[in-house]
This record gives C-alpha cells, structure tokens and sequence, in this order.
C-alpha cells in the first residue's frame, strides 16, 4: 500500500467551492508529501458540474486552494453514469429535470482534460454494488431491469424479502445487488475495466464495496454459497445465523462463520478488482471510501484492516484476520461521521456509538 489516508479532507459539496473566489494556482511539486483530496459528488452536483464551464471552474478553484486529488463519481447509486459508458445507461435526466445537453456531455472526460492541465490528479468513483435508488420519484436504477441481482434483506419480523420491496427508512436509499453472485461481480469488473481502459484517470475509487448491512444477503444463492465455503449445512435458516431481538441481534451457531465469508466475499473481489486496474495501467491508484467505526463495521462484510491485524473482537473468527484487504489499496478513506472527532470531547459529552449486536 503506498499510501494510506487516515483522515479525507472531504470538500464534499463541490457547490460550496463554486461560490468562494479564486486563489492564485499552487504548483503541484509543493503537494508531493502531502495530498489534498476533493470528493466532487455526482448526484448533488448534476447541474453545477454538467458543462464544460462548470468542470473548469471547479477545477481552476481547486487548483488554486491547493487541492493535489479530485475524486469525480462517475456511477452513481443508482447505477446510471456520468461518463460516456457502452455498458451502463447514462444519466439525461434526474427527478424529471433534463441536464444540461441532454446529459450528452461526458463529465470524466473534462474533468480529466481540465485536472491535467493544471497538474492535479483525476480519481473517478464508482458506487460498486448499489444499482438502484430507492427514494427518487419513480424509483429508478439498473437493478429494475435486473431484480435477480437485488439482495434479500432479513427483517424484523423474520421475513425475507428483496431490497426493492423492502422500506428500511429514510437511509434505506441505496439499491444494493448481492456482492456474491458471479454475474454481478463481472458486471462490476466490466465498468471498472471501461472506465481504466478509456480515460486517463490516474485512480479509480470503490465506494459502497460492501453488503447493505446486516440484514443482508439472505437469499437462496448466498445461503448455498456459505455452506459451500464453511462446510456446514445450515439446518435453521436463518436463525442459525443470528435472530432479530429486541435487544439487538442473538447471535446463532454459524454467525461468526458468516461475518467471515461475507469479509472473504468482499476481500476476493477487491483482489479481482485490483489486479485487473494494475494490469490495464500498473500506474493507476487503486482507492477504497469505506466508513471508519471498524468495530462495527463487519455489519457490512468489510475488514478493512491488514491481514495481519487482530483487533481480538469476540466477534471475530480465528480467521477473520485475513479477510483485511488494506494492503491491496493505494488509499483507504475513511468517513468520519461523528459528532465529535476528538476522543477528549466524545469522553466529556459521553458520546456513545452503538454495536449493531446490541441494538
């Protein structure tokens, strides 16, 4: 890993640079140690960055407050693009308003003209396993004309239902496929494989690289897959895994077996996944956005550690150390989503953040 970013100065809302003036450019030789990283998002900036001028003028901005990386989604959760793709649709238009040209215009290919120009680097962003978005007017996405890749949520009452029929609350945005299933891997590794192939970007970055959460997936094919992979036959399903509670999650004989084989699922696709950028261009970064509470995060089937870190949860199998994928990445970013960033005021303010076992 050559470089490991602990903490993202996350200019998230490109819109809010769009309003400050420009500062005078900083040569990119004086960035070489550090790195200043721009998260330019794809959905809250359709409009702002759907024109030439508009990539211009962020860039330039950019340029100008020293920011060295710019991070540009180019898939968003829906599974539509931004760019230019022979593979997936192309967003025209969002909530019934057409973009700027029709969404003619390809936003990767300016923002990689305009960045290299000025001497900054061009990360482009994919949502990996979401292909649908739930709360747009209609719902809309990839994953409505391919419901055989939807992920089967495990809810509260017991049943199991795919991801589009099921209604989590306000967070429950993203229409996730099942990261497991063979056909979608290869999907993913095709846009992936496009992108690197037809633009010079000098990254490519993999965010929601993960399972939805918990709840999932508990459909026919993952629940085959497991016992394949463990051994075992699960004979009470799904309560052999966990059972839903009211104090959180009773776990059952086979769920630590299951939050590993949900790590390797994901650590093996992110090892296809890499191996296939280096080999189209051995210089382009290859960069994971995961969320930063690791002792929880195995509810998304994530270990973004080393492989030969042992954090000794109890959740933890003897093998799950070796699920960490860290080491395959160029940067790891992660967000930090709290309301305090510094243990000293979460410890004075008793800030807690809840285990998903305990509710």
């Amino acid at each position: 890993m050559k470089n490991l970013i602990a903490a993202l100065f996350l200019f998230a809302a490109a819109a809010v640079a769009a309003e400050t003036p420009a500062a005078p450019a900083v040569p990119a030789e004086q960035h070489r140690a550090k790195r200043y990283w721009l998260w330019c998002d794809g959905e809250a900036n359709l409009d702002l960055l759907g024109t030439p001028e508009g990539v211009k003028r962020i860039v330039t901005k950019a340029a100008g407050a020293g920011v060295t990386d710019l991070v540009v989604d180019v898939k968003l959760i829906s599974g539509e693009t931004l760019y230019n793709s022979k593979i997936a649709p192309k967003v025209t238009e969002w909530n019934g308003k057409k973009l700027p040209g029709d969404g003619s215009f390809d936003r990767l290919a300016a923002f990689v003209k305009e960045a290299h120009k000025r001497g900054l680097r061009v990360h482009a962003s994919m949502n990996v396993f979401s292909e649908a978005h739930k709360q747009t007017k209609p719902m809309r996405g990839v994953l409505l004309n391919k419901k055989e890749w939807q992920t089967w949520i495990y809810n509260g009452d017991g049943s199991i239902k795919p991801t589009l029929d099921v209604n989590q609350g306000a967070d429950d945005y993203a229409g996730f496929v099942n990261p497991a299933l063979p056909d979608v891997q290869a999907y993913e590794l095709s846009i992936a494989s496009e992108i690197a192939s037809n633009y010079k970007v000098d990254g490519l970055v993999f965010d929601r690289l993960r399972y939805n959460n918990l709840n999932s997936d508990f459909g026919d094919y993952s629940r085959s897959a497991f016992e394949t992979w463990a051994g075992v036959k699960v004979e009470n399903w799904p309560k052999d895994i966990f059972e839903h509670a009211s104090s959180g999650v009773k776990q059952g004989k086979n769920f630590k077996q299951w939050l590993e084989w949900r790590s390797t699922v994901i650590k093996d696709f992110l090892t296809r996944m890499a191996a296939q950028t280096r080999a189209i261009d051995p210089k382009t970064e290859v960069n994971v956005y995961a969320g930063s509470w690791y002792p929880f995060y195995y509810d998304v089937g994530v270990n973004w550690a080393s492989d030969d870190y042992n954090a000794g949860y109890d959740w933890m199998t003897p093998g799950y150390p070796r699920t960490g994928y860290v080491k395959l990445l160029d940067n790891l970013m992660t967000g930090c989503y709290y309301p305090s960033v510094i243990f000293f005021y979460v410890k004075a303010k008793n800030e807690i953040y809840t285990d998903p076992l305990s509710g």
